[in-house]
């Protein structure tokens, strides 16, 4: 289009976990992300969920998990690269947050860069959060955001359940929608509302785990890219 900032190539980034045999700082098994890259926290770490952790991957026989240790700061978050990263694109992501929510949030987000926190750069995060109960996927993105009435409330305890999300994004603009369901349902909910900033480009996703504790995992799969912008 006349006038637009955007560029049209078209990529793709996916991951799934299964051709990994460990994952650790620095590793990279996906197409179109950069290595799993540390960002904070002390007590925690990643690792690779298999059968062996009690069946708690989400597809096939392995996922990613973010895990947390009992006392304060005891929290992990990292972040990857996305490679050939364009304005506008949609995430596809499935999470199983098994952790007792009681802390603080447990999820993931985009951001425009690294920086040296989980929140820097941030353009919008999705997850779970006290304050926002058990049944809510809260959404942290502009104006309006949660706990200003832009979250999705499924009307179960999303504890442990394994859930499907879709974030159609647009950089430019600084809009989202994002979709929600538990793995069982066919239907997603969906919401809309701004991003933290205009005319950016999603660069990283990052995951975070701030449910310090014994047993808190965030365990992701499934996450595939598509830049459309």
């Amino acid at each position: 289009r006349r006038g637009s900032a955007r560029n049209n190539t078209i990529s793709s980034s996916n991951d799934n976990a299964e051709s990994y045999s460990t994952w650790a700082y620095g590793s990279n098994g996906g197409t179109g992300f950069g290595p799993a890259t540390y960002r904070e926290g002390t007590g925690g770490g990643i690792l690779l969920v298999g059968p062996a952790d009690a069946g708690r991957q989400i597809d096939g026989s392995k996922s990613f998990g973010v895990f947390a240790g009992s006392g304060s700061g005891n929290t992990q978050a990292m972040d990857r690269q996305i490679l050939n990263a364009q304005q506008a694109g949609t995430l596809t992501i499935s999470c199983r947050f098994d952790v007792n929510n009681t802390v603080a949030f447990s999820g993931f987000n985009l951001k425009t860069a690294p920086g040296t926190h989980f929140g820097d750069n941030e353009l919008i995060s999705v997850g779970i959060h006290p304050a926002d109960g058990n049944n809510t996927i809260a959404i942290n993105g502009g104006a309006g955001s949660t706990p200003n009435g832009r979250a999705i409330n499924l009307g179960t305890d999303l504890r442990g359940q394994i859930l499907d999300f879709i974030l159609t994004y647009d950089g430019l603009t600084g809009t989202y929608t994002l979709g929600a369901k538990l793995r069982a349902s066919s239907t997603y909910t969906f919401v809309s509302g701004p991003l933290k900033s205009a005319n950016a480009i999603p660069a990283y996703l990052g995951f975070g785990n701030f449910n310090t504790g014994s047993n808190q995992n965030a365990i992701f799969d499934s996450v595939t890219i598509t830049d459309t912008g």
